[in-house]
């Protein structure tokens, strides 16, 4: 089968995720280091991992294994499902965002207004970092280790779905995707329960 848009955009992914960890420093891959990761970051892998379910979803019904398992008729793991849940928890983050900026003004702003403001703040050798959230009883390294966790599992999720459909770049069967699929919602709860378990839940 010759490759259409949606598959060659998600080999240059792949090929854009590989190219970034191979020009890090040795430093950075090393797990005590890499653990310093920010809420940031893995803001950013989610629309890494927004855009890719979009481009898999794009192509599907070209992939006929894929289509039945992830499909809209799958009894589970639908990939259009998936990624509400996927774009709910980014506009959680982006609402953790703005509250944390938001105590600098002495106004109350607009989500648009924060939402421009805080793209800026991520501009130059020092964006703006929310930090730790501090709750659910976790002290900040094992919050950090939640959030690094999640993050691993949100890349190696953008680089499993590009290969259910581009075979020739990557080997992965359903079952490893279904699993990263799972471990994804719960670093999600995870993270919900540190922000405030009451009030915010992540629809899986």
């Amino acid at each position: 089968m010759s490759s259409g848009f949606h598959e060659e955009k998600l080999d240059e992914i792949v090929s854009k995720i590989c190219q970034k960890h191979n020009n890090m420093e040795w430093r950075a891959r090393t797990r005590s280091n890499r653990i310093n990761t920010t809420y940031q970051d893995l803001y950013m892998a989610i629309g890494e991992l927004i855009m890719v379910i979009h481009l898999v979803l794009g192509c599907i019904e070209r992939h006929p294994k894929v289509f039945k398992k992830f499909g809209p008729q799958a009894k589970s793991h639908r990939l259009e499902t998936f990624l509400k849940s996927v774009t709910e928890f980014r506009e959680f983050l982006e609402e953790i965002f703005f509250q944390k900026m938001s105590k600098g003004f002495p106004l109350k702003l607009p989500s648009e207004i924060l939402r421009l403001i805080w793209s800026l703040t991520q501009t130059g050798e020092n964006p703006f970092n929310v930090g730790c959230l501090g709750g659910g009883g976790l002290g900040q390294k094992e919050e950090m280790v939640v959030r690094r966790k999640l993050l691993l599992v949100t890349k190696g999720l953008s680089i499993q779905l590009c290969g259910l459909v581009n075979k020739k770049s990557l080997r992965q069967d359903d079952l490893s995707v279904e699993i990263a699929m799972t471990s994804f919602q719960k670093g999600v709860a995870d993270v919900n329960k540190l922000w405030n378990k009451d009030k915010y839940r992540c629809d899986g």
